[in-house]
């Protein structure tokens, strides 16, 4: 199976395209945050972060 990396290069092409989308409110500024956060980590070290689910302190 053919592996296409994505680079940063692509990364940064996708924020200056994005970044007037989100602020035009088409999408909301966290999900744009969120994309640029989970692409930047593909680029970098070929995987996704985890989600990671907020737990409450007692």
């Amino acid at each position: 199976m053919n592996e296409i990396q994505i680079t940063l290069e692509t990364v940064r092409m996708f924020k200056r395209i994005m970044r007037p989308i989100a602020e035009e409110g088409i999408i909301s500024l966290p999900e744009y945050h969120e994309a640029i956060s989970q692409l930047t980590s593909l680029a970098e070290h070929g995987r996704l972060k985890p989600v990671i689910v907020p737990k409450l302190i007692d």
